[in-house]
């Protein structure tokens, strides 16, 4: 006879089924993604940067680039470029993320204001075509429509 921790852990495991398509179902939808090295030009006073957090989490991969749902993203972004005494400066950036848009991002040292030496900037935004292809146009229209 079967004892009762297997049934309770058959039971949880098929409600955990019942779940997980709902779960998952908004999954598949369109997507945005950040670029952060390669696109810099350093006679143009540029530098690469690295996502230190993305919407407060610290916890992120390191990557060249990043795959993030479409909307507002709040960005906590490092220049590439040391510090004096090695460090890395880091400044947070709010960007608006269309679905099926490619940002680069990058460290701009060559308009430096009163407060801070460097900015960071959108260098360039490209479609994703494997997105694109996968939801069409009507993705991008439907993102550029929304107030």
């Amino acid at each position: 006879m079967l004892n009762r921790s297997f049934w309770l852990l058959l039971a949880t495991a098929l409600v955990g089924l019942g779940t997980a398509p709902s779960a998952m179902a908004g999954k598949d939808q369109p997507w945005a993604e950040i670029r952060v090295a390669g696109v810099a030009d350093d006679d143009l006073g540029e530098y690469d940067v690295m996502l230190v957090s993305i919407n407060g989490a610290i916890d992120i991969d390191t990557a060249t680039l990043y795959k993030l749902p479409p909307g507002a993203q709040r960005l906590k972004v490092a220049s590439l470029k040391r510090g004096k005494y090695g460090e890395l400066a880091t400044l947070p950036f709010t960007l608006e993320m269309k679905p099926c848009v490619r940002y680069a991002l990058i460290a701009n040292y060559a308009a430096p204001d009163a407060v801070r030496p460097w900015s960071v900037e959108v260098k360039g935004e490209s479609p994703i075509k494997a997105c694109v292809k996968k939801y069409g146009g009507d993705a991008l229209i439907t993102a550029d429509a929304a107030p």
